[in-house]
């Protein structure tokens, strides 16, 4: 999930955005309520913020990931 985020290369994100870069990282999908779940996870951790309903936003960027 964290590495799709990075590919996005911004701070502020939908899921839609998340599920497609997803996609796009791993040649597959995930059901939307695993992505869902996956997120707010991330929010619970104080990885992301929530900005609105489906909006999110890194609490800081990711640098150096490599892969």
């Amino acid at each position: 999930m964290l590495f799709a985020i990075a590919r996005l290369g911004k701070k502020e994100f939908t899921t839609k955005e998340v599920d497609k870069a997803y996609q796009e990282a791993i040649q597959k999908s995930l059901p939307e309520d695993r992505l869902e779940a996956s997120l707010e996870k991330l929010v619970q951790l104080r990885v992301l913020r929530r900005t609105d309903v489906k909006a999110y936003e890194l609490k800081e960027k990711i640098k150096n990931l490599k892969r």
